[in-house]
C-alpha cells in the first residue's frame, strides 16, 4: 500500500481529532505510528525526542518491543549512532537500505543484529530552525523507501514536531507544575518532608495553632555517632537505618504529627500539645531497627540499635515564629549531645536550660565569619589547633584517596604528583581556617579548587562526603578545646560556616567549567548554520577551545604524501613547536609509517583505528612518547586525539587537544565533550577537503584492517602480461595492487581503493612502485628485458613531487625511464587544466611513458589525446565485452578506435581479451597489443619466470578462424574498399 494525499489528510484529522478529545501528545505520536504502519506494512513506527541532555529518547514506539525500546533510549546522535542518531547529527534524512554494510549503524549494529533489524529509515523532526528528534520506519527486511514512502516520512516527521511542541506546552501547565513542587519538599529517600517542605507545612501549623490558641512541641533530633553504621555496614545499611528510623517516627507519633528529615542523620517533628516527659526518652530517643546488613538489599535483616539527642521546643513559650524555634530547638539537641552519657536524659527542653548554664552564642553570618570577631576567636585557638591541623588534613586526604570513585583520577598521578596535589589539599585546607582570611580570595581560590577538580574529574560526591568528615572531626576537636563553652560553640559554628562556603565555592566553581565546555560547543554548533569560510571557521573555533579552562594547545592535521602528519590549522602551537625543536633538534611529527618515532603517538593512532584516542598522563604513560620532555616543558599534562570523518565515514584528518591536568580527557562529561566537539568541527573541517565520495558501506573495524596492511607488509602487487599481437611475445607487465590481510585474504583494488585518501594512496602508489621495479630488475637478470606499466591515481599525479618519485625509484633499480609506462584514466577528473597539463609534462619529461588508460569509457576530450604526451591507449574492456552480444557493431567501434589512436601515432592495447575469438579479432583490427584472461591472468609476481618459458601466441592471422574473426576481417575490408572509393 502506498501513502497517497488523502492518507496524509486522514493522519491529520486523527490528530486533530485527538488534539480536540484532550489526548496527551505521547497518546498522539502512538495513534501517528499505529496510522503510518498501517500505509506501509511489515514496518515499526518509532519517534525519538532530542532531550536537554543531548540523547535522543523514545517518544512514542507502540509496535516497539519493551527492551527494544530500552536499547534504544538514551541514543546519542553521531555519524555512526544509527539511522536516527546520523539524521540528527547531519540534520538531513538518513535511509539506511542495508543495516548490516552501512557505516551509519557502525556504533549500533549490536542493537539490529540481537534484533535482526535490517533497514531503518528516519526523518529528523525540526521545531523552528532546530532539530528535535527524529521519525522512523524500521523493518527486518532490507529495502529503500519508495517515493511515496518518504514523503509519508516527511509529513509525519512535521506532525511529530507539532505534538513535540504541544508536549513542551502542556510541560509549561499546572499539573506538572504542582508534581515538581510536591517532589521539591519530599526527601527522595525517606518520603518525609525535607527542609524546604518542614520549613513551609512549619509556618503553615504555627499560624494554624495561633489561630486557635493551641501549643505545639517542635523537637530536633540528631541520630548518635550515626557515621559508625555507615563505616561499618555501608551506606545501603545507613539508608535503610534511615527510612526505618522516619517510618518509626511517624508510626509512634500519628498521623498528624509532622515528621522531617532535613539533612543528614537529622529529623525534625512537629506535635500538637505538650507530650510527656516520661515517654520521650521511649518515644523519640531509642530505635531498635531490623535492616539488612552490607550492601545486599534483599539480604537477612539484623537488628541495629540507634539512639538520639533530642532538643525540643514549645510553642508560643519558647518563641513565635520558626527560625527562633528552631534555633532554641537545636541549641537544646546540641546540650544534650554534650551532655550525652553524664545527664539523666537524651532530651534537653527549650534553650533556655542551656542559656542558665552558659551564655548565648553570636549569630555569625558569612561576612561575621571572616571578620574581627571571627579572627580573634581563631587566633585564640590557633595554639590548639595547630599542632593536630596536618595530621587531620592528611588524614582526610587518605580518605579521598581510598575511595573507589576518585581512585582512577588519582591513578593519572605520579609519585610526585600524587605527594604534591596531597601538600596542596592539606595546606588549603589548613588555609581555610587562617584568622585574618579574605572573603574574596577564599572565594576565589575555592572556586579555583572546584575548576581543578572538574577538569581532572574529581567526583563530587566524593569531596563532599570526605569535607565531612574533615568538619565532623574538627568539630569534634573543638568540643575538647580548652576553651569557655561559648567560644567553643562560637568557634564550631565558625568552622562550619566557613567549610560549608568552601563547599559551596567548589561546587560554583566545578559548574563553571562544565558551563563554559557546554555554551562553547552550542556557539559552534550555532556557527555552522551561517558557517564562514571553512579554515576561517576552523582557526576561530580553536582559538575559543584553547580560551576554555585547561587547555593549552589545539590543532587539526592531516598526513601529507610521505605519511606524516602536517598540522592545518591550530591554536597557542608556536611553545608546542619551539620546545619539540628544542628537545629533539628538528620537528618530530606524528607519523603512519611503523618505525618512525611519531607512529605510536594518540595522533596516528586515532586515524588508524579511527577511533578517539587519550592519553591520561603524558609524565607517567608517555615515557616511550618522543615528545614527552616537550610536552612537560610547555606545561601539557594529557592528550586527546578525535579522528574527523566525512558524510560517508572517510576519516579526512585528527583534532589534537592537549590539555594542562592529567586525565583531563576520561572522565565520562570530559569524553562527550571531546566526541561532539570533533562532530561539530569535522563539519567544518570537510567543507575544505574534497567533496566527499559516496562509498559502499564497510565497518570501521574492516578499514582499519585495510589500512594496517596497507602501511605494514600486507601490499602485493601481482602481475597480468601484455602481449604484442603482431609477434606474439609478451613485452610488459601491468603491477596490479592487492592487500593481504592478517588473516591470508586478499583484496582488489576495488574494494578498498575508494577509501584511500591522499595520504594512503601516495604510500600505495610509491610502495607499489618500489615492489614491481624490484621485480623488473630480478627479471633482467634472469634475461627477461620486460616494460612495467603501474596505475597512477589523479591525486598523486598533481602533487608536485610525484616526477621526483618516479625518477628516483627507476634510478635506485638501474632501469631506464622509457621502460615505465603511467597509466591515467581517462575519465579522470581534472578541475584544473592548467595544473593537469604541467602535471603530465613535468611526467613525461622523466622520460617514462604515458598511457591513457579505459579509453571508451567515459567522455573524453579528443584534444587531450593529442595535446597531451601520451605514448599508448588501452581501450576499455566493457567495450570488448559487448563483442559478443552485438558484434559488428561493438568490432566496428573498437576498430574506428583503434585507427583514430594510429592516426595520432599511439600504441593501442585492447583490454579484456579473455577468449581466443577476441584475441583474433583484437589483431585482425590491428591493435598492437592485448591483455586478458585469454593471453593471461594476473599471477603471482613470483610465477612470471615460468609462465614466461611456457607462453606461445601464434601472430599469424591471414585467414580468421573463428566467427568474430570474419567479422573484424568484414570490417576491414570495407574500411579499406572506403578509403580506396574516396581517393579515387
Amino acid at each position: 500500500m502506498n501513502p497517497s494525499t488523502a492518507s496524509f489528510l486522514s493522519l491529520t484529522t486523527q490528530i486533530l481529532e485527538g488534539i480536540a478529545k484532550g489526548l496527551s501528545p505521547t497518546m498522539l505520536a502512538e495513534q501517528l505510528c499505529r496510522s503510518a504502519e498501517v500505509l506501509v506494512p511489515g514496518r515499526i513506527a518509532s519517534i525519538m525526542r532530542l532531550e536537554r541532555d543531548g540523547r535522543l529518547h523514545v517518544f512514542a514506539a507502540p509496535s516497539a518491543p519493551t527492551a527494544l525500546r530500552a536499547m534504544l533510549d538514551g541514543l546519542e546522535p553521531g555519524p555512526c549512532s544509527g539511522s536516527c542518531g546520523s539524521a540528527v547529527f547531519l540534520q538531513q534524512p538518513s535511509l539506511v537500505a542495508e543495516i548490516d554494510h552501512d557505516p551509519r549503524w557502525d556504533d549500533r549494529r549490536p542493537v539490529a543484529e540481537a534484533w535482526n533489524l535490517h533497514s531503518c529509515w528516519s526523518w529528523p523532526v525540526w521545531c523552528g530552525d532546530v532539530v528535535a528528534g527524529t521519525f522512523a520506519l524500521t523493518s527486518t527486511e532490507p529495502g529503500a523507501p519508495t517515493p511515496e514512502a518518504q514523503a509519508l516520512l516527511e509529513f509525519a516527521a512535521s506532525l511529530a514536531g507539532t505534538l513535540f511542541r504541544l508536549a513542551e506546552l502542556e510541560a509549561e501547565g499546572e499539573p506538572l507544575q504542582d508534581r515538581l513542587r510536591a517532589q521539591a519538599r519530599r526527601d527522595p529517600l525517606t518520603g518525609v518532608c525535607n527542609r524546604l517542605g518542614f520549613e513551609e507545612a512549619l509556618n503553615e501549623r504555627l499560624a494554624a495553632a495561633a489561630q486557635a490558641g493551641t501549643p505545639l512541641t517542635i523537637a530536633r533530633l540528631d541520630l548518635d555517632d550515626f557515621r559508625a553504621v555507615n563505616d561499618r555496614h555501608g551506606r545501603a545499611t545507613g539508608d535503610a537505618c534511615l527510612r526505618q528510623v522516619a517510618e518509626v517516627l511517624q508510626q509512634r507519633l500519628g498521623a498528624h504529627a509532622l515528621v522531617a528529615r532535613p539533612s543528614g542523620d537529622e529529623f525534625n517533628v512537629v506535635l500538637e500539645g505538650e507530650p510527656p516527659t516520661d515517654t520521650l526518652e521511649r518515644t523519640l530517643g531509642e530505635f531498635d531497627l531490623r535492616v539488612p546488613l552490607g550492601n545486599d538489599p534483599l539480604g537477612p535483616a539484623e537488628p541495629v540499635r540507634l539512639t538520639a539527642s533530642v532538643g525540643l521546643v514549645r510553642f508560643p513559650a519558647d518563641g513565635r515564629d520558626a527560625d527562633t524555634l528552631l534555633r532554641r530547638a537545636g541549641e537544646a539537641f546540641l546540650l544534650a549531645k554534650r551532655n550525652k552519657g553524664g545527664g539523666p536524659h537524651c532530651w534537653v527542653w527549650t534553650a533556655t536550660l542551656a542559656q542558665a548554664l552558659e551564655p548565648p552564642e553570636p549569630d555569625l553570618t558569612t561576612t561575621a565569619a571572616y571578620g574581627a570577631a571571627a579572627q580573634a576567636a581563631l587566633q585564640r585557638a590557633q595554639p590548639s589547633l595547630s599542632p593536630v591541623l596536618e595530621s587531620l588534613s592528611a588524614r582526610f586526604y587518605a580518605l579521598i584517596a581510598n575511595d573507589a570513585s576518585a581512585a582512577p583520577v588519582l591513578a593519572h598521578l605520579t609519585e610526585a604528583e600524587q605527594a604534591h596535589a596531597a601538600q596542596q589539599l592539606i595546606q588549603h585546607l589548613q588555609y581555610i581556617l587562617t584568622p585574618d582570611l579574605n572573603v574574596r580570595e577564599h572565594q576565589e581560590r575555592s572556586r579555583q579548587v572546584g575548576r581543578t577538580h572538574a577538569l581532572v574529574g574529581m567526583p563530587t560526591r566524593t569531596f563532599v562526603r570526605s569535607l565531612g568528615f574533615y568538619a565532623q572531626q574538627l568539630r569534634g576537636l573543638i568540643s575538647h578545646l580548652p576553651l569557655p563553652a561559648a567560644e567553643r560553640r562560637t568557634l564550631a559554628h565558625l568552622v562550619s560556616l566557613r567549610l560549608q562556603t568552601e563547599l559551596e565555592w567548589q561546587l560554583d566553581g566545578a559548574q563553571e567549567i562544565r558551563t563554559r565546555y557546554n555554551d562553547l560547543l552550542y556557539q559552534l554548533e550555532a556557527q555552522q548554520r551561517h558557517p564562514s569560510p571553512g579554515m576561517e571557521y576552523l582557526q576561530d573555533a580553536l582559538e575559543a577551545v584553547t580560551e576554555l579552562p585547561g587547555m593549552v594547545t589545539a590543532g587539526i592535521t592531516a598526513p601529507d604524501v610521505q605519511g606524516r602528519f602536517v598540522v592545518e590549522v591550530a591554536s597557542q602551537a608556536t611553545p608546542l613547536i619551539a620546545a619539540i625543536k628544542r628537545r629533539l633538534g628538528s620537528l618530530v611529527v606524528p607519523s603512519l609509517h611503523e618505525g618512525d618515532p611519531g607512529y605510536a603517538g594518540v595522533v596516528s593512532t586515532a586515524w588508524m583505528t579511527e577511533r578517539t584516542v587519550t592519553l591520561a598522563s603524558v609524565a607517567k604513560d608517555g615515557a616511550q612518547s618522543p615528545w614527552r620532555d616537550a610536552l612537560l616543558d610547555v606545561g601539557i599534562r594529557s592528550a586527546a586525539a578525535v579522528p574527523l570523518s566525512d558524510p560517508s565515514g572517510r576519516i579526512t584528518g585528527v583534532l589534537a587537544l592537549y590539555g594542562a591536568y592529567p586525565g583531563m580527557f576520561e572522565n565520562p562529561v570530559a569524553r562527550s565533550f571531546i566526541e561532539r566537539l570533533g562532530q561539530t568541527l569535522a563539519r567544518g573541517w570537510n567543507r575544505r577537503q574534497e567533496p566527499a565520495r559516496t562509498l559502499d558501506p564497510v565497518p570501521v573495524g574492516e578499514r582499519r584492517h585495510w589500512r594496517t596492511a596497507l602501511f605494514g607488509s600486507g601490499l602485493v602487487m601481482q602481475m597480468q602480461p601484455i602481449v604484442d599481437l603482431r609477434t606474439g611475445l609478451p613485452y610488459q607487465m601491468e603491477a596490479l595492487a592487492r592487500l593481504r590481510l592478517a588473516d591470508g585474504s586478499v583484496l582488489p583494488p576495488g574494494r578498498f581503493l575508494p577509501w584511500l585518501g591522499r595520504a594512503e594512496l601516495v604510500r600505495l602508489f610509491r610502495h607499489g612502485l618500489e615492489l614491481a621495479l624490484a621485480r623488473v630488475a630480478s627479471w633482467q637478470r634472469e634475461g627477461h628485458t620486460l616494460k612495467l606499466s603501474v596505475n597512477l591515481p589523479v591525486e598523486v599525479l598533481l602533487l608536485p613531487e610525484c616526477p621526483d618519485w618516479v625518477s628516483s625509484a627507476l634510478a635506485q633499480h638501474g632501469l631506464e625511464a622509457e621502460r615505465l609506462l603511467i597509466e591515467l584514466l581517462e575519465d579522470a577528473e581534472f578541475d584544473d587544466a592548467a595544473g593537469r597539463d604541467e602535471a603530465v609534462a613535468q611526467l613525461a619529461a622523466t622520460g617514462v611513458r604515458l598511457a591513457m588508460d579505459d579509453l571508451g569509457s567515459g567522455y573524453s576530450s579528443l584534444v587531450r589525446l593529442r595535446t597531451l604526451p601520451f605514448h599508448t591507449v588501452k581501450i576499455d574492456q566493457g567495450l570488448v565485452r559487448e563483442a559478443h552480444r552485438d558484434p559488428a557493431r561493438a568490432l566496428g567501434f573498437i576498430g574506428a578506435l583503434i585507427q583514430l589512436a594510429h592516426n595520432l601515432g599511439l600504441w593501442v592495447v585492447v583490454e579484456g581479451l579473455e577468449t581466443p575469438d577476441l584475441i583474433e579479432a583484437a589483431a585482425i583490427l590491428g591493435a598492437d597489443a592485448g591483455q586478458g584472461y585469454g593471453l593471461a591472468r594476473p599471477m603471482d609476481a613470483d610465477a612470471v619466470s615460468a609462465w614466461l618459458g611456457q607462453f606461445s601466441l601464434s601472430p599469424e592471422r591471414l585467414t580468421p578462424q573463428t566467427a568474430l574473426g570474419r567479422v573484424a576481417h568484414d570490417w576491414v575490408l570495407r574500411q579499406r574498399e572506403r578509403a580506396h572509393e574516396r581517393s579515387a
